[in-house]
Formats: structure tokens, sequence, C-alpha cells
């Protein structure tokens, strides 16, 4: 059944945080706008207003007549260091559904370096109803471009690890990292990198890349409804910023970089 599926936790995100139509979910799930309206009244979700409802289609370039967001929509046709990040990071905090990508984080830092990459001019908007910021790009040859590369709809639980070349690899992972991972000092002094991912199979081809490039990965653990990788110590943060950073300008999470960057001091000076 549909409901199984769609709980209220997957259609709240998809309304509220990715902000899809009601039409896309729609779409997505092969039923009608009538039975997710009945559903999101059933969970009590609340609606959009049609004044904010239109506006959103608006910036969405939904609307014909009014001029719509400029991407470079031929961005995933080749690889390249910021299609890579890029991707990685739609792996991690985006979401495509028809012919909207979308991407959503509690820093818009990212964000605006990710539209930056991509040579849009599409907005990044601050959600009505929680401290979240998003960005939605309307685009048929873009969206298809990323399915290719294996963006895919409710990818959360299904996605697989694609095939990138090499030499783009770090760049993908560093962009997936900044979405869903994280960096730490914990208590006994010693600091943490972490990578956490709903797919078994994704994070258990990640763990096996990362230790292809020198890592040392601990074991695929559940955490939550999700699964975690980690990398501990002064030596593994410090290879793991290498990998990272080395040669890389801005496209990256500062907040993230800075930390590295502290560690890899410590470690140095030790």
């Amino acid at each position: 059944m549909i409901k199984d599926r769609l709980t209220k936790e997957t259609l709240n995100e998809l309304y509220t945080i990715n902000e899809c139509s009601l039409q896309d979910i729609a779409n997505d799930f092969d039923c009608t706008k009538v039975y997710i309206a009945k559903l999101m009244k059933s969970y009590n979700i609340p609606r959009r207003s049609k004044s904010n409802a239109r506006k959103l289609a608006v910036a969405q370039g939904k609307i014909i007549g009014h001029s719509r967001n400029y991407v470079n929509e031929k961005f995933f046709d080749k690889w390249s260091d910021e299609m890579a990040y890029v991707l990685g990071f739609l792996y991690a905090d985006g979401c495509i559904t028809h012919n909207t990508i979308s991407a959503s984080q509690k820093e818009p830092e990212i964000l605006f370096k990710v539209l930056k990459a991509m040579d849009s001019n599409c907005k990044v908007r601050e959600s009505n109803t929680r401290e979240i910021f998003a960005f939605h790009l309307c685009d048929e040859y873009l969206s298809n471009s990323a399915r290719e590369k294996g963006l895919i709809e409710r990818k959360s639980l299904t996605m697989t690890y694609p095939n990138i070349p090499e030499e783009y690899e770090r760049h993908f992972i560093r962009g997936l990292w900044d979405g869903d991972g994280s960096i730490m000092i914990g208590k006994n002094g010693y600091p943490s990198v972490s990578f956490v991912c709903g797919s078994l199979e994704f994070i258990t081809m990640l763990k096996e890349r990362l230790e292809y490039h020198g890592m040392r990965v601990g074991n695929v653990n559940p955490d939550h409804n999700a699964y975690k990788i980690r990398l501990s110590g002064f030596e593994q943060c410090d290879k793991m910023g290498n990998f990272f950073y080395l040669g890389v300008d801005e496209l990256y999470l500062n907040r993230k970089h800075e930390k590295s960057l502290m560690i890899s001091a410590i470690y140095k000076n030790q």
C-alpha cells in the first residue's frame, strides 16, 4: 500500500522540507493529488496557503509566463572536480522529484556554493516552519542527467555507489561528507570523522573505497534508522583532511574545513 511507503515522516520531509508539491509527490508514488491531500489531512500535516504555493511554483519555474531560474543544464554531463562534489552533496542532502532537484541544509553557505558551481541564479529560501534553507532547480534535462549518475527518487534506503572516475572520487566523497558527515574531538581529546547513510550497500562500498585510498575505517554499525562508519585518531583524520582538501579552493563547508585544519595542526605538533 502507498500509505506503508509514504509514512508521516516521509511525506512531511517531501512536502515541508523539500517543498515538493502535492502533484510532484503524487507523480512519484503513482497516485492522485487528492489522495496525497487526504493523507496529509490524516497525518495532520499543515498545507501551504495558496499564495505561498504560488510563490513556490513561480520560484521553481512551474508557472508559464514567469521567468524561471537559470542553471547549466549540462552540468552533470561531464565529470569534473565541481560536478563530482555537487553530485556527492546531492546524494547526501539532495532530493530529485519528477523534473526538480532540491537540496536543504541548516547552513545556507554550502547551498550558495553549490549553486555557484552549477552556474545557477536560483534563490536559496528559508523555510517558514523550520530553521532550514533550501533551493529547487526545475529542469528536465538536468534532472535526467543526474539520474544517469545514480541520483534517484526516494534514494535514502536504496541508493548504490556510483561508478566514478578515480581522479574525481575524493571530490564526490567530500561532497557526500559535507552533506551527511561529521568531524569532532571527543571528551578523551581524540578526533573522529564519520559518515552516515540509510543504504547499507552504499556505505559498505564507501568504506571499501576509503580503505582503497589509504584510510583505516571502522566497521559499519547501525545508527538509529541508518548506518555509520568512523575514522578515529589524529593520523586518520589528518589523512582524511589531505584527501579532501589538497588543492581545493573553496568548494567545501568552512566549518568542517577549519576543524580539519585544527586537527592536522595538532597532529603535526605532537
